[in-house]
């Protein structure tokens, strides 16, 4: 489920640094585990999988990769885009990536199984639950960190990820929440994950004076 979205019309007054583009909010509910020196990688793609169903939709109905481009000079489709980041048969589209020059903000609702203030006990250290969570944001390095075997299912080729990589996640902020549904699993959560997306004027400019040498 996506909702609460916000985009700044193509038409509007010029930018200004640090002015977000695109402001939504993602859901995930479902287990959460710790990261381990196993990877998790099964647990991982399938909140990815979850997430791709969201991002396809925004993608499809809103059109975010046309308002962050073209606020920053330049426009790319999601076929070209799935052509660059093949990996193991998938085909990736990340709605941030590198050459935007932007960053992310992560505000998320975190609702667990817990009493309050138990942060590190219970159902797991957060911090370990929500590199978890930001593995599953990205897309994946290489074929490792995709489960054995997979190949992409109906409605996911192309595949749509947040991010090309988590380092664009320059600001996170987490709000605790016992999550008071009495059933289901212990290690489950309910998630709301708040995007915003703001691009660096600066750097694009520095970007393009790059390329331009």
């Amino acid at each position: 489920m996506l909702s609460s979205v916000r985009l700044i019309p193509i038409n509007a007054p010029p930018m200004k640094e640090g002015e977000t583009v695109i402001d939504f909010k993602l859901i995930y509910t479902g287990p959460l585990p710790s990261a381990s020196r196993f990877g998790r990688v099964e647990e991982k793609h399938r909140i990815r999988q979850d997430i791709h169903r969201q991002l396809r939709y925004f993608w499809e109905n809103y059109s975010p990769d046309r308002y962050l481009s073209e606020a920053l000079g330049f426009t790319i489709g999601a076929e070209a885009i799935a052509t660059r980041f093949r990996i193991n048969g998938y085909r990736f589209v990340p709605l941030v990536r590198e050459e935007h020059v932007a960053s992310v903000a992560v505000d998320i609702l975190f609702m667990r199984r817990d009493k309050p203030g138990r942060i590190v006990s219970g159902g797991g250290d957060i911090d370990n639950r929500l590199k978890t969570l930001f593995d599953a944001l990205r897309m994946p390095i290489d074929g490792h960190q995709l489960p054995p075997d997979s190949s992409p299912s109906e409605g996911e080729d192309p595949f749509f990820v947040l991010l090309q990589d988590d380092s664009l996640i320059t600001d996170i902020r987490v709000t605790t929440s016992p999550l008071l549904e009495p059933a289901g699993e212990q290690n489950n959560v309910h998630l709301v994950i708040g995007v915003s997306i703001v691009p660096s004027l600066a750097s694009f400019s520095e970007t393009i004076q790059k390329r331009g040498a």
